[in-house]
């Protein structure tokens, strides 16, 4: 039995991604493919609350949001960037950056068609631009304060 916290579908619908507990106290990661329902891997992950989940336009990437409820207000914020073999491509902490009373702020999410992606830093109110090179690497290319 799986107790999800977060879900996502692909932009074609060809693949679901859901993020739980199932049977420890260590998130999981689980891809399923939609047509034939069946999973095609799953992955166990350190992470504490799932605040956003994303698959990136042409399911290539997928974008993790997390904060750790029980570390001191403002809450710390984990991100990740996955290939859709669940193999970490990239990781970034920010210290005291995830705030409750933020309304409908997006944590995490891509941009310019699944080549970049955005983050969002509540302590610092502004968003962290990042492109994914062809290489699979990851680079900070701006700095956007919130309006």
């Amino acid at each position: 039995l799986v107790d999800v916290s977060n879900t996502a579908i692909s932009s074609d619908g060809a693949y679901y991604v859901l993020f739980g507990w199932y049977g420890t106290d260590k998130q999981n990661l689980f891809f399923y493919d939609v047509k034939s329902t069946s999973l095609l891997w799953r992955k166990e992950y350190k992470l504490p609350t799932i605040k956003t989940i994303k698959i990136a336009p042409h399911d290539n990437f997928i974008l993790v949001a997390s904060y750790d409820l029980y570390s001191r207000f403002p809450h710390n914020m984990e991100f990740l960037l996955l290939d859709t073999k669940g193999n970490v491509k990239w990781k970034k902490q920010i210290k005291g950056s995830y705030f409750f009373n933020t309304g409908n702020i997006d944590y995490a999410s891509f941009v310019d068609n699944g080549k970049e992606f955005k983050i969002f830093n509540g302590a610092a109110k502004k968003y962290h631009f990042f492109a994914i090179g062809k290489d699979g690497r990851v680079s900070e290319i701006g700095i956007v304060h919130e309006p």
